[in-house]
């Protein structure tokens, strides 16, 4: 079987693919090494920490409740299965650092790849500007605003955050990076969006998430989301989705019939 042209684009624009996984052998490992392998996308899996087995000490040493609740885009207590979440990202984090590469692609063992648009990663990555920090390959939630957002951006925004400061905690800048806008033509600047199924970094984009993840007080794509509506991370989307999820049971999910954080 000849190998499909879009693998030679991963291997040649990302210094590592990793797919993060629970440990041992499960459905969602065997579909993601199918799907990837129909791809003849190399990767690795990377072991992901699990919210449920976190001792209330490795918990309070990483998540601030305080934050939690006073979060600017989601404020709640968080699930252990959230702070698992964040843990597996920041050690990837970590590892890309320590391995020094140039750039990673992130995936989550959900992700579904779309082989006939990754076919255009190369001409994608090619419009990228030198100094990315993220660019996500699949995206839920927010994309193109609508069409009454400008107006209620610049005149019903300043009035709503007057009356009501608690509810309305973004500024106008913040509030203006909240959809996705045009920057090329395969690309568009990132807004703030769910999931982190597929995504990929730079080192510096990294090493920026490392330390925003040190204390933990949102789920892992509310704090990407808010750093880049805080104009943090300079963040891009393929316009065309490259990655879904493949619609499995989450283990997140599972998790949480357990309960939140008391």
């Amino acid at each position: 079987m000849s190998t499909p042209s879009h693998t030679a684009d991963l291997a040649r624009h990302f210094g590592a693919v990793f797919v993060i996984s629970r440990t041992g052998d499960h459905p969602r490992k065997r579909t993601m090494e199918k799907g990837l392998g129909v791809c003849g996308i190399a990767f690795e899996f990377f072991d992901a920490t699990m919210g449920n087995e976190l001792s209330a000490e490795e918990i309070a040493a990483v998540y601030d409740e305080q934050a939690a609740l006073h979060h600017k885009t989601i404020p709640r207590k968080l699930h252990v299965s959230n702070i698992g979440c964040c843990l597996s990202h920041r050690r990837l984090y970590a590892e890309i650092e320590r391995r020094e590469l140039p750039s990673a692609l992130i995936l989550e063992d959900d992700a579904h790849p779309l082989p006939e648009r990754l076919s255009h990663l190369s001409q994608c990555i090619s419009e990228l500007p030198a100094d990315w920090d993220l660019l996500y390959l699949g995206i839920r939630g927010h994309r193109r605003a609508p069409l009454s957002f400008r107006l209620k951006l610049h005149f019903m925004l300043p009035f709503a955050r007057l009356l009501q400061p608690r509810k309305y905690r973004l500024s106008h800048a913040e509030s203006s990076r909240l959809y996705l806008r045009p920057y090329s033509e395969r690309l568009d600047r990132a807004g703030y969006h769910q999931g982190t199924h597929a995504y990929a970094v730079s080192r510096k984009g990294a090493a920026i998430l490392h330390a925003q993840f040190a204390r933990i007080s949102a789920p892992a794509d509310a704090s990407i989301g808010t750093l880049i509506l805080e104009g943090k991370l300079n963040a891009f989307a393929v316009r065309d989705n490259m990655f879904t999820t493949t619609g499995e049971d989450s283990q997140i999910d599972h998790e949480q019939k357990g309960g939140a954080l008391s």
